[in-house]
């Protein structure tokens, strides 16, 4: 008979060891109910828009569902489009709205700001012509925007000329007598820029940038005077 002392021990189990391995799997199976939880209710991947932009964008989307051609819609959808970085879309949408709305009175002229902002001044200038046809060369904002992509593009001459038109339908235009006091500078006709913004100071008195186009031409500041839109 074998002594007892030649058995095989038995191993006493290690209680910590034991404790620490319900305890990790007591936390993996609470984990794993939250992560359930979560998934149910949509809360782990959450997709709702968190800015008024990203808001707007998914309306717009809801909106073009149920009006696919509707050009407005989709001008506006490529518009905020640009603005959350997302310019494949955006010129995707545009040229749609192009497509669908070419008569419509304004689609050329976002087109065109939207083509500016992608610095494709050529396929600005084309549209800003297309909604010269499309108004029928009554509306002065199509030529203010003419005006200042020929500007930037340093045909100067052509955006005085192009600016002048605009400034025939609505002389009042404050803001565009000042863009055109600063074409005219850059064009080198110092007293014509003068004359432009202290026009503009008439129509907006105290207008900051009027202000500083004479300071920097050494022309006298008009005395503020009541603004005709006041009267």
């Amino acid at each position: 008979m074998a002594d007892a002392s030649s058995l095989p021990k038995v191993k006493r189990a290690n209680r910590r060891t034991t404790v620490l391995t319900w305890a990790f799997l007591g936390t993996f199976i609470v984990v794993l109910a939250v992560i359930i939880g979560l998934l149910l209710t949509g809360t782990l991947f959450n997709t709702e828009p968190k800015t008024d932009t990203e808001r707007d964008y998914q309306l717009l989307l809801d909106g073009l569902k149920r009006n696919p051609k509707n050009a407005a819609l989709l001008m506006t959808l490529a518009e905020t489009e640009w603005d959350l970085g997302r310019k494949g879309d955006a010129r995707s949408h545009a040229e749609k709205a192009i497509a669908n709305g070419a008569k419509e009175s304004g689609i050329q002229l976002r087109y065109a700001q939207l083509m500016i902002k992608d610095n494709k001044l050529d396929i600005a200038t084309k549209a800003v012509e297309r909604e010269l046809v499309v108004t029928e060369y009554k509306a002065a904002e199509p030529y203010f925007l003419l005006a200042q992509i020929q500007a930037e593009q340093k045909k100067y001459d052509e955006a005085i000329k192009t600016m002048d038109k605009g400034l025939k339908i609505i002389p009042t235009a404050a803001d565009m007598r000042v863009t055109y006091g600063e074409i005219l500078e850059k064009a080198d006709k110092k007293k014509r820029a003068i004359a432009q913004y202290t026009e503009a100071l008439k129509y907006l008195p105290g207008n900051e940038d009027a202000i500083a186009g004479l300071k920097r031409l050494g022309a006298p500041i008009p005395a503020p005077a009541e603004s005709p839109h006041g009267q």
